[in-house]
């Protein structure tokens, strides 16, 4: 199968016109199409075997005609953008991205964040199919009882609703409550798990590792917990933890603020790594001895909440950089432009290195 691929190592390099305000929809594509597995799955045509039949196809486009329609266009849009050395006029992706919701339905500038989760979303409603997961292994350890608990939930919440998208984004968080009186201080009082595909993280700090030290630290609840073992309310803690890592981690930087009355948006430097970035210290499961990543995209937005403009730099499947302007598609010095970048850089899609 990788051989078959190999045609496609010179495309891929192609700019996305501009259709009114769609640079936020034209950095989400560009994002998306540099995440390989998800493209080499569009290209191999392996998302037609979820359809099946014609029957089951009726059956969704009747149920799911939105996201139906919406990844019809994006295989659509896959096959020619790789396939095509100049820029593509993403017309009918736009089209069926602009019926999906009536704030769509016009051309204002929106969010690439919403975008991502539609298209994702999208996909993997129309393909999804079922699995079978069987949990197999003698438990030795407390973490092999983590790890029981941790596959029992995933197989609940995925084995009948399986898709590409769950195989490479999604991933599993452990949330605990935490004692923090003094006879008990860190003893978990509950565990429970939950599936997520990407992290949306509050900047503190000026680097990544700033930002995830305060998302994954022990936030102290505003009211006393029923500590059940004891039947006694206590002061505690929540923790969320990764404990099943996904092949392509999607990290949101939350530069764009609410506060009730309006929007803001930090342009804070906020410094990430390109080829190293190590989850371990936020890994509580097996896959804490292998929790290093390397940057694949990154959605970047300058200017303000009214006037900015969305534009992507991805890493390309023949590892060079390169940076997707709307129309324009031109090789990056990326290592060139890091100061910049780190005022930014919003969405940081990152793949897991095996």
């Amino acid at each position: 199968m990788a051989d078959s691929l190999e045609k496609y190592n010179g495309y891929g390099k192609v700019g996305l016109n501009n259709r009114g305000n769609t640079c936020f929809l034209n950095t989400t594509l560009q994002c998306l199409s540099n995440v390989i597995p998800l493209t080499n799955y569009i290209l191999r045509n392996e998302f037609l075997a979820p359809l099946k039949s014609e029957k089951k196809k009726t059956e969704i486009r009747n149920k799911l005609g939105k996201e139906f329609e919406i990844t019809k266009a994006y295989v659509q849009l896959m096959k020619v953008l790789w396939n095509s050395e100049e820029a593509i006029d993403p017309r009918t992706f736009h089209t069926a991205f602009q019926q999906f919701d009536d704030r769509f339905a016009g051309f204002q500038q929106q969010d690439a964040e919403e975008a991502l989760i539609i298209i994702m979303d999208s996909i993997h409603e129309v393909l999804s199919y079922s699995i079978q997961v069987n949990i197999t292994g003698e438990q030795e350890t407390e973490m092999d009882t983590w790890m029981i608990e941790s596959f029992r939930e995933w197989k609940r919440t995925n084995e009948n609703k399986y898709s590409i998208i769950t195989d490479i984004f999604t991933g599993q968080f452990v949330n605990q409550i935490i004692c923090k009186e003094v006879e008990n201080r860190n003893e978990v009082l509950s565990r429970t798990y939950e599936n997520f595909d990407r992290i949306h993280v509050p900047i503190h700090g000026n680097t990544l590792y700033d930002c995830f030290y305060h998302y994954f630290n022990v936030e102290l609840l505003d009211t006393k917990y029923h500590d059940e073992k004891r039947d006694m309310k206590v002061k505690a803690g929540r923790q969320i933890k990764l404990m099943l890592l996904p092949k392509y981690l999607i990290v949101v930087l939350k530069r764009f603020q609410n506060d009730g009355i309006k929007f803001t948006k930090k342009n804070t430097m906020v410094s990430f790594p390109l080829d190293d970035l190590d989850m371990s210290s936020y890994t509580m499961g097996y896959d804490r001895y292998k929790a290093k990543y390397r940057l694949r995209s990154i959605g970047c937005h300058v200017g303000g909440i009214q006037g900015g403009h969305y534009y992507a730099i991805c890493r390309h499947r023949d590892n060079k950089w390169y940076m997707f302007n709307d129309r324009q598609c031109e090789e990056y010095n990326i290592k060139g432009d890091i100061p910049m970048l780190q005022t930014r850089a919003y969405m940081l899609i990152y793949e897991k290195k095996e």
